[in-house]
């Protein structure tokens, strides 16, 4: 009878799988481990595993004293590639870590282990803290560093970018190393949720300033003037700033250069911030304040230096420029004074009011303006609309076109001369006799009204707005919005969705025509009653 013939190298093949299967037998300790690992895994209890070596693909963990395999794919956290584990591999070895088992066979014994998700985040973590990180990759802009080494991966891992903007040099970029430890500072988290780490600390105080947040918004800029007489402008007094020129200015380009050479040290400027260049480190801003403008742009007679250098303030102080900036075509009251052979009109007995008759500034037909003056009396008051404004000599320009009160006002008998045709002195108000609806109307200047809106069909079928103040006045409106500029068209669609009876709240700015103008800023003041 033939007998079967088996090499060696298959003997000891199989001597070895027997070895497997009796290894129990011989070593009754480990059934019991065995027995351990079974039992975790059927409570799904979570157990310590330990990090003995790097594997191509992974770890060998040593589980409740026995061997096994975990893949990167199951550590505590992820890497978007493998080789960036491989960087980090050797300062895990002999790290220990949480995991549950998921599968277990005991003849021949093999078990595969996951590890836990460390769910505690680091205790104490602060902004601008220093952290040992290693270097797990490096690209053309930066390097991806993981401060969990810091802590011996204990709190697992704190992944992120340093770009080579936020080093302290873009040449040290070079000089990085994959694997190589350094000492970085955690800056926080940009707006993708991504953790941002830097060396450079005055890039730090950028990133942690959200200036993005303040775009388009005013900002107080400190003037300074070095030894060699050149300005520098800083907000919050650390934030380099670099001063835009407008395309156009209200109060003219010549008078916004005038007062940008006149500015000295020490000077506090409003502007707003038009762009945020972070890698400059720098703000562009612009001077928008019309009243700054003025007072500093005619800072040669309206202020002079002392002995001592010390800027005293000649005549206007500058609270009164803040407030003859809000009278900008707004409806004021002047005060008439009959000095004889003339009339003057003054605003709060400060400032003299200059009367323009010019035709541009009224519609036509216009109202009877001259046959009105000649029968103002002293201390009347008439309602004008503030056209200009002359900061240099104190000075309101004003038109008279509150119809109404020129025809109550016309009513009069004749007191004085006919007035010329010349440009007369003038103030705003109203005198007793005029209509108390015109009273009314104009009592509501500069307060806060609810205003009801009203569908009217026209004459050709179609419907149009008509807004009701006071529940009696006819209003005109206008659409405004503090964060952005809006368009006719813009303003045309936010009218047609307006529904019939709804109600908004709205500021009254001006009364012209029969009309009380009012302003509705949709950034504030929603649709709904006045609370």
């Amino acid at each position: 009878m033939h007998q079967a013939m088996i090499s060696l190298k298959e003997w000891n093949k199989v001597a070895t799988q027997l070895n497997k299967l009796t290894l129990f037998l011989r070593k009754p300790y480990i059934i019991r481990l065995i027995r351990e690992l079974e039992k975790a895994f059927a409570d799904d209890e979570p157990i310590n595993m330990r990090i003995e070596k790097k594997l191509q693909d992974g770890f060998s963990v040593k589980v409740n004293g026995l061997y096994s395999k975990i893949n990167y794919r199951d550590m505590p956290w992820n890497y978007s590639f493998p080789s960036q584990w491989q960087v980090v591999s050797t300062s895990l070895v002999g790290k220990v870590f949480s995991c549950k088992v998921v599968n277990i066979k005991t003849v021949p014994f093999s078990c595969r282990v996951v590890a836990c998700r460390i769910k505690n985040s680091l205790p104490g973590i602060k902004v601008g803290e220093t952290y040992k990180s290693i270097i797990v990759s490096k690209t053309i802009f930066g390097v991806f560093v993981d401060a969990g080494i810091h802590f011996g991966w204990k709190y697992g891992s704190f992944f992120g970018l340093m770009h080579k903007n936020n080093m302290d040099s873009p040449l040290d970029i070079d000089i990085l190393k994959e694997g190589q430890t350094t000492e970085t500072t955690y800056w926080g988290k940009n707006k993708e949720g991504k953790l941002v780490f830097g060396s450079n600390n005055d890039k730090f105080q950028w990133f942690k300033e959200n200036f993005d947040d303040l775009l388009y918004n005013d900002i107080q800029v400190n003037v300074i003037e070095h030894d060699n007489k050149q300005l520098s402008f800083y907000a919050h007094g650390k934030f380099k700033c670099r001063l835009c020129a407008p395309k156009k200015s209200e109060l003219g380009t010549e008078l916004y250069k005038k007062a940008v050479k006149r500015l000295v040290g020490g000077d506090v400027i409003t502007c707003k911030i038009l762009r945020v260049n972070k890698h400059n480190q720098q703000l562009h801003v612009l001077w928008n304040s019309m009243s700054e403008i003025s007072l500093i742009g005619n800072r040669d007679f309206l202020r002079r230096k002392n002995v001592n250098g010390i800027i005293c303030t000649l005549p206007w102080e500058q609270d009164s420029y803040h407030d003859l900036h809000k009278l900008e075509n707004a409806v004021v009251g002047l005060r008439v004074l009959n000095l004889g052979d003339r009339i003057t009109f003054v605003y709060n007995d400060d400032y003299i009011a200059l009367l323009n008759k010019e035709k541009r500034y009224y519609h036509k037909p216009g109202p009877d303006i001259n046959g009105a003056l000649n029968r103002l009396v002293h201390d009347d008051v008439i309602h004008c609309r503030v056209v200009k404004i002359d900061y240099e000599n104190s000075i309101l320009h004003v038109i008279w076109d509150c119809s109404p009160e020129i025809a109550e006002i016309s009513k009069r008998p004749e007191k004085r001369k006919p007035a010329s045709n010349s440009v007369l002195r003038g103030s705003l108000s109203i005198g007793e006799s005029i209509d108390m609806d015109v009273l009314g109307k104009l009592s509501l200047f500069g307060k806060t009204v609810s205003v009801l809106v009203k569908k009217v069909e026209d004459r050709s079928g179609k419907y149009k707005n008509e807004y009701v103040v006071a529940g009696k006045f006819r209003a005109a409106l206008n659409i405004v919005s503090s964060s952005y500029s809006l368009s006719a068209k813009e303003k045309k669609q936010i009218e047609a969705g307006l529904g019939d009876q709804e109600e908004f709240v709205a500021e009254v700015n001006g009364y012209r025509n029969g009309l009380v103008q009012i302003e509705w800023d949709i950034d504030q003041n929603s649709l709904g009653k006045i609370p």
